[in-house]
């Protein structure tokens, strides 16, 4: 519950701070009706002052539908819009499908087009090409980036300069069924490898499959469980060494 706790926070300090950038960008034709001159009148100026106009921001969003996440960001946005009313509107555009959603975003940014603030996954270098990411490293060197746990923001800074943030971090567990486990003959969960690997044939002969994986493009959950392998075998620091070994070893794991 933390966990989307944190999450939700980070999500709306998005939708503020890309509010704030594009509020701070104003044209210059917002100030022409205020007058230099100290004699004038407030009422003057609020007179020949031009109206600012409503900022519109678009955000192309898979947390909707059926999504667990749905209705908090609804609530969210909600109250964003009611707080900044007839000044910033967040307006989101649903798409639950997050294959379609990935490539739908890599088309209209690679096509100049792109939405005020969106959510990619850790491919930050293909984005950065199109030249539509903001640089928020100044407003994290302000003091938002002690929201952050440290290295959180390690693989959204290229050249020094942060061009994303993480909308959540959390543990990826391993959720087993201790009925079926039992009726293989194991009474807790494998421990090493070489448990795991026994209690995989034990659970085999038993006539119960032993886990459950996804194939595709949208291999995520698969994904998950190669990232654990690998760092188990080269290392924490694995992920600074694309030639190490243990990619392939951990593929073979997998397979």
């Amino acid at each position: 519950m933390k966990t989307i706790k944190r999450t939700l926070a980070l999500l709306i300090c998005i939708i503020m701070v890309a509010s704030l950038f594009v509020a701070c960008g104003k044209d210059s034709s917002q100030d022409s009706g205020k007058s230099v001159d100290n004699s004038s009148s407030t009422s003057d100026q609020k007179d020949n002052a031009t109206p600012a106009k409503k900022v519109t921001l678009t955000w192309p969003c898979i947390w909707v539908g059926v999504d667990s996440k749905a209705a908090t960001i609804a609530k969210f946005v909600q109250e964003f819009n009611q707080q900044n009313e007839g000044k910033i509107e967040v307006v989101i555009e649903e798409n639950s499908d997050y294959q379609a959603y990935r490539d739908k975003l890599r088309t209209t940014v690679s096509a100049g087009n792109a939405p005020d603030f969106f959510t990619i996954d850790s491919d930050i270098p293909f984005y950065l090409q199109s030249g539509k990411l903001l640089d928020l490293t100044e407003a994290l060197n302000s003091g938002w980036a002690n929201d952050f746990v440290t290295g959180a923001l390690d693989n959204t800074t290229v050249d020094g300069k942060v061009y994303a943030i993480p909308y959540e971090m959390a543990v990826t567990p391993v959720m087993y069924n201790k009925k079926l486990l039992k009726q293989a003959g194991w009474d807790k969960f494998p421990e090493t490898f070489d448990e795991l690997w026994q209690c995989a044939e034990d659970l085999k002969a038993a006539g119960i499959t032993p886990f459950s994986q996804m194939t595709g493009e949208n291999a995520w959950t698969t994904m998950l469980w190669y990232s654990q392998v690998l760092v188990a075998i080269g290392g924490p620091d694995v992920y600074n060494n694309p030639d190490d070994p243990a990619y392939v070893e951990a593929a073979k794991v997998i397979k």
